[in-house]
């Protein structure tokens, strides 16, 4: 991200050309009126934003029939790729809660999961084929 600042300097009738590096980052040049404007360019470190990486596909519902039925007691297992997979989790397991707070539906999985701290551990139970089971997955990061 750059940030630009401009201004007017004093009335002046001859040019001046500063390379930035030699003074402080401005530049000068004139203007049509034969007044000397500066501006000076600040580089500023672009901010990205971090968030949790589980590496998990999930649904809150199925077709059946050709009619969509939503699940209220978790979400289902689409797909798993990285943390998740390291920690054992499999497509079509059932995610019933994560870091303990019961999972309702989609919305409720979202939140819990933009909630967690990357670099740390997170437990995720799951249903598989009828035995619950308990996961701990280390959420890793990704930056936008």
């Amino acid at each position: 991200i750059n940030a630009e600042y401009g201004s007017v300097g004093s009335t002046s009738h001859h040019s001046h050309q500063a390379s930035p590096a030699a003074d402080n980052g401005r530049s000068y040049s004139n203007d049509v009126d034969g007044r000397s404007q500066f501006s000076t360019v600040a580089s500023v470190p672009a901010q990205r934003e971090v968030r949790p990486l589980i590496g998990i596909e999930v649904s809150d519902g199925q077709m059946v029939d050709g009619l969509r039925h939503r699940y209220y007691d978790g979400v289902s297992v689409i797909a798993v790729h990285g943390p998740a997979q390291r920690a054992g989790i499999l497509p079509q397991d059932f995610v019933k809660a994560v870091k303990n707070i019961p999972v309702t539906n989609l919305d409720t999985f979202r939140s819990v999961i933009k909630g967690l701290t990357p670099g740390t551990s997170c437990p995720f139970t799951v249903d598989r084929a009828g035995s619950e089971l308990t996961f701990t997955v280390f959420v890793g990061t990704t930056s936008d």
